[in-house]
């Protein structure tokens, strides 16, 4: 059998969503081992996943260059999309070894469509445990899944010192960032911080939101009237919100997280959660509901945790209703209060969050730095794999 000789990498290259954004770590990671890699966006010529102009100019030129590597004759294809594209994806100019679908699902099940996609692979990947066993569950044949965790690119998420301005910020700053969707749990968030927090407390809450490509909505405007309680309540007696919703650049991004005293996600499914692992990699404290995806990296010593209840409920029904492949499919039950407590708790314990923030980092240096995930990526290809020549191109990464 003759030797593996590179990675054909099909993914939504250009795109800023999680889908992209892993791509972009994966093909970095794989060059920083020394693996030849071959990067081929999956939506060329679609300004709607094309977003360069927010994204990081070495990155995007080492994308550039991967797009032209010589991989040679035999090698396996790793498509990371969603896995109707798994037989789609047009592979060109290259002999496949085998077909990996590389892919990931929030909640209790994935949709009922993409099993017979997720069979027609020679193997399917998955960054969790958690997915292990949703997809294996939902008819998936569990010999042909591999764990295979994502990483983050921990020479650009690094602690720094320039901070993002926040019109009249208090001095305790809760962020979150999220693409509008009603899977975010915007509204949970919204919810517990106006019923625990009022104009007296001196607290801040950010919220990035990115519409979703091609759709024009008025964001704002439905973040806030998600919860009922915001309109009904005397403006001089809300706690401070501001909402963003223009798009930022990268390096933006990193001072808004640095800004933040605490990043809280209450996303209600999460298929991984990249915000929380590059604000951990920056020296910042993370929060998030202990389920879903995220737990293959956050821990009670790392992070702080929302605790659900134990019991699964069904999805927001605007999620149902809007996104169909969500339909009939549960996730954890989190209470507000419990929300709340966690809120009051980083006010208060300001502490403690820096000893989390502490661990949280190191987590992610010693775990899931680009270098550690692309040796589980490579360590999960066919044992025919040579050992890569440790040739690094561009930025020098470390670890």
């Amino acid at each position: 059998m003759s030797p593996l000789s590179g990675i054909h990498w099909i993914g939504p290259i250009y795109d800023r969503g999680g889908y992209g954004n892993v791509s972009r770590n994966c093909v970095l990671g794989l060059a920083k081992i020394g693996v030849p890699v071959r990067a081929v966006d999956l939506f060329k010529d679609n300004p709607l996943t094309d977003h360069r102009g927010e994204l990081d100019p070495f990155v995007l030129e080492e994308m550039r260059r991967r797009g032209d590597t010589r991989i040679g004759g035999r090698c396996p294809a790793v498509i990371h999309a969603t896995p109707n594209w798994f037989g789609k994806a047009k592979i060109d100019g290259a002999r496949i070894s085998r077909r990996i679908g590389y892919t990931i699902f929030e909640t209790d099940r994935i949709p009922d469509q993409w099993v017979k996609h997720c069979r027609k692979v020679d193997e399917v990947w998955v960054p969790s445990r958690f997915n292990l066993e949703t997809f294996a569950g939902s008819g998936v044949p569990r010999e042909k899944i591999r764990v295979v965790p994502y990483g983050v690119d921990t020479d650009s998420f690094r602690p720094i010192t320039e901070t993002f301005p926040i019109p009249g910020k208090r001095s305790f700053c809760f962020l979150y960032v999220f693409m509008f969707d009603w899977r975010k749990g915007f509204d949970l968030l919204l919810k517990a911080y106006l019923q625990e927090f009022s104009s007296r407390d001196d607290v801040t809450l950010v919220l990035k939101v990115y519409r979703p490509p091609g759709v024009d909505r008025d964001v704002k405007k439905e973040i806030l009237s998600s919860v009922e309680d915001w309109g009904r309540t005397p403006e001089s007696m809300l706690p401070h919100l501001i909402i963003l919703d223009e798009p930022l650049t990268q390096e933006s991004l990193k001072k808004l997280y640095n800004t933040c005293d605490l990043y809280i996600s209450t996303d209600r499914a999460n298929g991984w959660g990249m915000p929380c692992m590059e604000v951990m990699a920056m020296g910042k404290p993370a929060a998030t509901i202990d389920w879903s995806g995220s737990t293959e990296f956050m821990t009670e010593e790392n992070s702080l945790l929302i605790r659900p209840t134990g019991s699964l409920v069904p999805v927001d029904e605007r999620l149902a209703r809007e996104s169909p492949l969500y339909a009939g499919h549960r996730w954890a039950e989190v209470r507000v209060d419990e929300v709340r407590r966690t809120m009051r708790f980083a006010v208060t314990h300001r502490d403690r969050l820096e000893k989390i923030a502490a661990r949280g980092r190191e987590s992610i240096l010693n775990g899931f730095s680009l270098a550690k995930a692309a040796d589980k990526f490579a360590g999960s290809l066919p044992p025919e794999a040579p050992p890569w020549h440790k040739k690094i191109f561009g930025r020098q990464l470390s670890p």
